[in-house]
């Protein structure tokens, strides 16, 4: 097949659920990338099925290859950081944490910035410095307050993220505020 049919076929077989169709897409991918320089998008999907069967690796090569090569996207970054976080290994945080360092700097207001930086700061032992960022994120004017209808989201969302560093009492007051503002978000604060 011409390597434009291929990478189609890899896109078919990459998101089923049997390996046998994640197997098939990683060796057309490898393949096409034999031949020619992958895309961005299908570095990624090559470093994905990578991971999804198993080969640490060639996966974390892959990454590595993909992040330095789109130095300056921001998804090859998240993509690899969120796979240094599943695997879990204490070797790998160093890592996660340059990873994350140059995350912040090319996409610092990305929700999934925040995001992984709180798992990390959970995994690292950070969780009080990623407590004083997320609370510096609030606007000044919600402290106590009821909050504006546009002040809902950013409140809840912080407050999600302190969940996930174990800080249940500043989460506890954040929801009552947002509950307070809107009563059907009532499930946000007993979850």
């Amino acid at each position: 097949l011409p390597a434009e049919d291929r990478l189609r076929m890899a896109e078919i077989l990459a998101p089923r659920p049997e390996p046998i169709s994640r197997i098939r897409a990683k060796n057309l991918l490898e393949a096409v990338k034999q031949d020619q320089r992958l895309s961005l998008q299908h570095d990624l999907m090559l470093g994905q099925l990578y991971f999804a069967v198993g080969d640490w690796e060639k996966c974390k090569s892959q990454m590595l290859s993909t992040v330095s090569r789109y130095k300056t996207s921001p998804d090859a970054r998240i993509q690899y950081i969120n796979m240094l976080l599943q695997r879990g290994d204490e070797r790998d945080m160093n890592m996660a944490v340059r990873q994350m360092a140059e995350l912040r700097k090319l996409a610092p207001n990305d929700i999934r910035t925040v995001q992984l930086m709180s798992e990390l700061g959970a995994k690292t032992g950070q969780e009080e410095n990623v407590r004083k960022y997320l609370l510096g994120l609030l606007p000044k004017s919600a402290a106590g307050a009821k909050l504006e209808e546009n002040q809902i989201p950013l409140v809840e969302f912080v407050a999600t993220q302190l969940v996930k560093l174990g800080d249940l009492d500043n989460a506890e007051k954040l929801f009552r505020q947002v509950v307070a503002s809107q009563p059907g978000k009532l499930y946000a604060l007993a979850d």
